[in-house]
């Protein structure tokens, strides 16, 4: 069965979901040098309608029976797009991947694993981030080019980058919830995450204050991340979030409540205020660096 893998890339590299997705197929393909192709999308146009329209035309040129896509904000609105034009199945947030186009995934807050076959002669399907290691060896990439003409680019304004990494991407991710109280604590926060090089997230009543940008909310309605280590500075623990980023590798948990529902999946807690506590852990940072 061949495979071909949406090699997702910001400033022309691709990301770590991106080459996620591509260690899944991998795993899964018998001869992964026959059977696994990577492809970017080239486009001077919006690359969601771009990415739609080549890939679509690249399966049915390479006879490929499935589309491995990362399961990010673009990744999901391509999948739809693509399954549209070839009258494919999708399957989302997909965890594993078989010989036989079955997937496996996690439904009902993460409490069921569950087989899923999609119907038809091609399917699409979205990688939840951080179910396997990113491939980290070179990939041979074919790149199309995209180009559309029902969209035209009326005006664009770049984006602010910003020195802290991208929270989908990031090693280290500091989050705050409505336990840090206000925007000082959450500018405790943020220190924390300088110090520590991390990305800043936080839960939905973050995003609802106004201290994090909707594209940086972790959960249900936000991104799922898997980094290395991820800090929860005020956060209960909600099913809700939880789901987003309980395949971190190591959880810190900081929360006044010693019962707070964090603690259960937490590897180390520490049940305190966020004001006194964070602080703290900048100077012992600091104190190291």
């Amino acid at each position: 069965m061949k495979t071909v893998v949406w090699l997702e890339c910001v400033d022309g590299q691709p990301t770590r979901h991106a080459r996620e997705a591509y260690a899944l197929a991998v795993a899964a393909a018998e001869d992964a040098a026959h059977d696994v192709v990577a492809v970017q999308v080239a486009s001077d146009g919006w690359i969601v309608e771009a990415a739609a329209d080549a890939l679509a035309q690249y399966m049915v040129e390479s006879g490929a029976a499935c589309l491995l896509l990362p399961s990010t904000v673009d990744g999901n609105d391509v999948a739809g797009r693509v399954a549209v034009r070839l009258s494919a199945g999708v399957v989302t947030q997909v965890v594993s991947m078989n010989a036989d186009r079955s997937f496996e995934k996690l439904v009902f807050g993460d409490t069921i694993k569950t087989s899923v076959t999609a119907a038809g002669s091609v399917v699409v399907a979205t990688v939840r981030a951080g179910v396997v290691a990113a491939f980290d060896g070179d990939i041979d990439v074919q790149t199309v080019v995209g180009a559309s003409a029902r969209v035209a680019l009326v005006s664009a304004q770049p984006r602010t980058k910003s020195a802290r990494p991208a929270v989908e991407s990031a090693a280290i991710v500091v989050a705050a919830g409505r336990g840090v109280g206000d925007d000082q604590g959450f500018a405790q926060v943020t220190e924390l995450a300088d110090v520590l090089g991390a990305a800043v997230s936080g839960s939905r009543p973050a995003t609802d204050a106004g201290w994090i940008e909707p594209a940086q909310q972790v959960g249900q309605t936000g991104k799922t991340i898997s980094p290395d280590l991820y800090v929860a500075v005020g956060i209960s623990g909600a099913i809700q979030h939880v789901a987003g980023m309980r395949s971190s590798r190591t959880i810190v948990a900081i929360n006044t409540d010693a019962e707070a529902p964090i603690f259960d999946i937490a590897d180390y807690g520490i049940v305190g205020d966020a004001g006194t506590v964070v602080p703290a852990l900048i100077d012992a940072v600091r104190g190291r660096k």
